[in-house]
């Protein structure tokens, strides 16, 4: 029950602090039908795959991973294919690679200093 509560009150601080955001800082992605996903992120995946596998990476490594999450959640997995998406673009198109990097920074940028702001 105690747990229950403790976390209810968590949820509605980070309400009040999602409600506080600039909208300057909100990204908003208007897409048609006909236009896929994959053409805005295409290092995303949409579903779980059943074909998976176990690879072991040091831990030195496996921090090095972590601090390119964009967002709590996102897998090993999604880290990986974003950094052979932006390592391809790198060959095709340097500029574009280059911007994506500094998307992708933002938004660590970002989510690092929501964190920081949840903890004080």
């Amino acid at each position: 029950m105690k747990d229950s509560k403790v976390l209810k009150q968590k949820s509605e601080k980070l309400k009040r602090k999602i409600s506080n955001i600039p909208l300057k800082h909100v990204k908003i992605i208007k897409m048609s039908k006909n236009q896929p996903q994959e053409q805005k992120e295409p290092y995303k995946i949409k579903s779980n795959s059943i074909n998976q596998t176990t690879i072991k990476v040091m831990r030195e490594t496996k921090g090095r991973l972590n601090k390119l999450k964009e967002y709590e959640r996102e897998s090993y997995d999604q880290i990986l294919r974003k950094m052979l998406y932006v390592l391809n673009m790198c060959r095709q198109n340097p500029e574009k690679a280059k911007n994506i990097l500094e998307e992708i920074s933002k938004v660590i940028k970002r989510e690092k200093e929501f964190k920081k702001e949840d903890i004080e």
